[in-house]
């Protein structure tokens, strides 16, 4: 099966400091996370550090992926933790930062700190967010195992080898991709083999959502390779930033977006920024449909009487140069898909 950067083995946090911390509930006398709770019974600890980490992925030997972005590199973190510590998952964490590095923790019951060592896969390309690793029967019949990856401006596949740990034969998937503004570019892979790769707005709230898409790729162009970012399928469109992509066990496309800032609208309470837009959760059930940004945003809190219940799509304050949206255009969903 191919495992994205949502899945690894283990629930994974990121720390700031090198003591271990532990649920007071739990793990005796040691200190528990400052401002943080885990379950009953589960510990936490230092497991290693990256420079900057950003997303993780796990193969099927039990190594741990990360995007050091902080370097730019991909990197294999091992030996995997122990086969006793429980399997959940995190997604997508990002990074903490503390002095240029960030403090890399892994999160089990019972389970001891090992020596971890640390192989650089592939550096050199301003590696900054996402992962996806391919292990696949279809990925193994076409020269598989594979490790996609992305910089801001292209994505990348490699041929992987996780027993003998080496990431080679680099194969240009996309290129030309828009520099600036949101520069992560989230990945996602079918089980038809087919890639989704999503990019981010140029500023908080662009003229247009010509940025701000989810397209995809079908296996014959991944294969084919070189594939100019303005020819892709557009499978999404109106994502503001869609950083985190994932299929659930029913082969839905999943999404989290960004939404964006300094939101002032006179006619609902005026600077309702601390609690608006809220974040969105995006299922894509089919292609072609358009989420909103920028034109529309969602509800978060509105406790001042304008509130019409969290998720409510409601009309960005802004004159756009190509489109004008009412509040009931925004709750059209012939015109806007609203989040999950």
């Amino acid at each position: 099966m191919f495992r994205t950067n949502l899945f690894i083995c283990g629930l994974v946090i990121l720390c700031s400091s090198s003591w271990v911390y532990c649920h007071e509930g739990g793990c005796g006398d040691r200190l528990a996370i400052p401002g943080g709770t885990m379950q009953e019974g589960y510990c936490s600890f230092k497991y290693t550090e990256v420079a900057d980490a950003r997303s993780l992925a796990q193969d099927s030997e039990g190594n741990i992926l990360v995007i050091e972005r902080g370097t730019g590199s991909l990197v294999l973190l091992y030996p995997p933790p122990s086969a006793d510590q429980t399997l959940k998952v995190l997604a997508n964490m990002l990074s903490y930062s503390v002095d240029g590095l960030a403090s890399f923790c892994l999160l089990t019951r019972w389970f001891a700190p090992q020596d971890v060592q640390k192989v650089v896969l592939i550096q050199g390309l301003g590696l900054n967010h996402s992962i996806l690793i391919d292990e696949s029967e279809r990925a193994l019949a076409s020269g598989g195992p594979y490790v996609f990856v992305s910089s801001e401006d292209t994505v990348y596949r490699y041929t992987y080898n996780p027993q003998e740990k080496r990431a080679e034969s680099q194969h240009v998937v996309v290129k030309n991709i828009p520099r600036g503004g949101h520069s992560t570019r989230s990945l996602a892979l079918d089980d038809q083999g087919r890639l989704y790769v999503a990019t981010g707005s140029l500023g908080n709230v662009d003229p247009t959502p010509v940025r701000s898409n989810l397209k995809r790729i079908s296996q014959e162009a991944i294969e084919a390779g070189d594939n100019d970012w303005d020819t892709l399928e557009m499978f999404a469109s109106g994502l503001r930033n869609e950083v985190g992509l994932g299929f659930d066990s029913r082969g839905v496309l999943w999404g989290v977006e960004n939404g964006a800032d300094q939101l002032i609208r006179d006619d609902i309470g005026g600077d309702i920024h601390n609690d608006n837009p809220c974040e969105e959760i995006n299922q894509f059930t089919s292609a072609g449909k358009f989420y909103g940004y920028p034109y529309c945003f969602s509800e978060g809190i509105l406790d001042n009487g304008f509130g019409k219940g969290k998720m409510t799509q409601w009309a960005w304050p802004a004159t756009f140069p190509e489109a004008s949206f009412t509040d009931e255009d925004c709750r059209n969903e012939e015109l806007v898909k609203r989040p999950a």
